[in-house]
């Protein structure tokens, strides 16, 4: 079969470039043996993506240019957590399970301190997130990802989200999507206190 060349959206990477996912820019620490600037030239990247940054990487990001490399950042959804919050924070603003408990990500639960997953119909998570993306862009990076978009649907399959903010769309959802004779069927009474 020939290949049959296909648009292409904006800011996709050409054929030519090499692209490398980040992360972090390292080295991080004293102890990590790696080192993405001199990955980026050992292998000749052309596009360093993927890469959760904030203020304080200024300058990774100048040296990562110097090489002649385009940067992308990156947000998922607990990278909006304040680096000064503490464990109150994320607990308010997490999604929850049926019985009131935050949610850890299954690849999650090992890390220290626990990573719990914003619920993005809550006001305070939702405006954090936007503030990290926006703190991003303020630096001019090439581009931005934002990884795993739709966990607030996939909460549905992890156990939630039940939380006050949650509840109340699901409520007026009922209301909307639904009538009395359904929900008595349901064994729903009134869908504005439904727990």
């Amino acid at each position: 079969e020939r290949a049959v060349a296909r648009p292409l959206s904006p800011g996709s990477p050409r054929a030519s470039e090499v692209v490398m996912r980040g992360l972090v820019p390292r080295t991080a620490n004293a102890k990590d043996p790696h080192d993405t600037l001199q990955a980026i030239e050992g292998f000749h990247v052309t596009r360093l993506e993927w890469i959760y940054t904030t203020a304080k990487h200024k300058e990774f990001i100048a040296k990562v240019r110097a090489l002649g490399c385009t940067y992308h950042g990156a947000g998922c959804n607990d990278s909006a957590l304040p680096e000064n919050a503490g464990s109150n924070w994320s607990l308010r603003t997490s999604t929850i399970d049926r019985d009131g408990n935050p949610l850890v990500a299954s690849w999650m639960r090992t890390w220290k301190p626990p990573r719990y997953w914003m619920c993005l119909n809550n006001p305070e998570a939702r405006a954090a997130q936007l503030r990290y993306m926006k703190d991003q862009a303020d630096l001019g990076l090439d581009g931005l990802q934002r990884d795993e978009p739709g966990w607030q649907s996939v909460t549905a399959n992890c156990g939630g989200c039940f939380c006050e903010h949650c509840m109340a769309k699901f409520r007026a959802w009922l209301v909307k999507n639904t009538t009395a004779e359904q929900r008595a069927r349901l064994g729903i009474g009134d869908p504005q206190s439904f727990d």
